[in-house]
């Protein structure tokens, strides 16, 4: 039982002592800093990569006018034909 304790005691002193040393070590020993800015995230790029950020809809200005039995769509409001105006996507026409 006392050799058993003893094991665990030494495994987690080795555990405390490796995990004290483990970011030193990567920053002087295996990466060099420029690895470790690209690569390993830290506050900036964590906070940047998941701010969101709108895409484009891909919704086509179109202002569409009632006729004589149907509706006529153009990309362009019409000058003058206000009054026809059955809807738009985009700018309010003037």
């Amino acid at each position: 039982m006392l050799r058993q304790t003893a094991r665990i005691a030494t495994a987690l002193v080795a555990l405390v002592v490796v995990a004290g040393c483990e970011h030193s070590m990567l920053e002087d020993t295996i990466f060099d800093k420029e690895y470790i800015a690209r690569h390993i995230p830290n506050e900036e790029n964590v906070l940047s990569a998941t701010t969101f950020k709108p895409r484009p809809t891909g919704v086509v200005q179109t202002y569409c006018y009632s006729s004589i039995g149907e509706v006529e769509c153009y990309a362009q409001p019409q000058e003058g034909e206000r009054y026809r105006l059955n809807g738009y996507y985009g700018p309010a026409p003037e």
